[in-house]
Formats: C-alpha cells, sequence, structure tokens
C-alpha cells in the first residue's frame, strides 16, 4: 500500500454494479452494469462520482451493443467539462470502444461519464468501466 493513502471510502457496492467508484485500499474500480440508452438525442449517466483529497490514475472503457444504423455518443467530463467524447456510426455490431482512455483524475473532482443515443432507433445497453490506483 502507498504510504500515506490510507483507505479511501467510496461506493455503496463494492462488489456489483453502479454509478459510484470503489476503493479497496490502494485500487479504484467502477462498473456502471448495463445502462440503457434512452429516447433519441437523451443524455444518460452511466456514472457520477466526486473523488475526495486522493487523485486517482485510471483506465476508462466504454462499451455498447449495437445496431447497424445507430449513432452512439459518449462523453466523459470533469467539473462539468467534457474531456473527451466520441460517436459511433453504424455497422460496428457488438462493441467495446476503442482501447481503453488512460485519465488522471485530480483530488475533489466530479466525474460524469455520458452516453446518448444519437439514433432513431430503439434504447441500446451502453456500459462503462473504470479501473485503476489510489495515490494521496
Amino acid at each position: 500500500m502507498i504510504s500515506g493513502a490510507g483507505n479511501p471510502v467510496g461506493g455503496s457496492n463494492p462488489a456489483g454494479t453502479g454509478t459510484g467508484l470503489n476503493y479497496i485500499g490502494n485500487h479504484a474500480y467502477g462498473y456502471s452494469g448495463i445502462v440503457n440508452s434512452a429516447s433519441q438525442d437523451e443524455n444518460v449517466t452511466l456514472m457520477s462520482f466526486t473523488t475526495g483529497s486522493h487523485y486517482v490514475v485510471c483506465e476508462v472503457q466504454f462499451a455498447m451493443k449495437h445496431d447497424t444504423s445507430d449513432n452512439i455518443g459518449f462523453a466523459i467530463s470533469m467539473d462539468g467539462q467534457t474531456i473527451s467524447g466520441y460517436t459511433i456510426s453504424g455497422g460496428v455490431g457488438d462493441a467495446q470502444l476503442s482501447n481503453a482512455m488512460p485519465l488522471i483524475i485530480p483530488p475533489f473532482t466530479k466525474i460524469e461519464c455520458i452516453g446518448v443515443n444519437n439514433s432513431s432507433g430503439s434504447a441500446r445497453p451502453l456500459t462503462v468501466t473504470i479501473a485503476g490506483r489510489v495515490y494521496a
């Protein structure tokens, strides 16, 4: 364990899914589980949490079940400012989108991972995972 990192407390379901970040020792992780996208062009929150007095070095990975006619978007924001986002357009099928994105989350930062179904089709299952380490 990193000296001074302590054991931050977070998340209400450390073994399962939810919108928060979980901590075990100096590890941080979160699994949104499957969240169905809302109606067309409406954002759905996959994860939303605020870090404590520590910082987190992690990777973020989005995934979805995708129809060939879909346009699905994802975004990550820190304290209300979008830091990354992209849209995947038809023809992909089930997808783990791109490579995991490396991210450093500063102390006392609000993180939101958003998905949006930009298609005229029905709701689509979206997910995000976050895994990394906590530092004091």
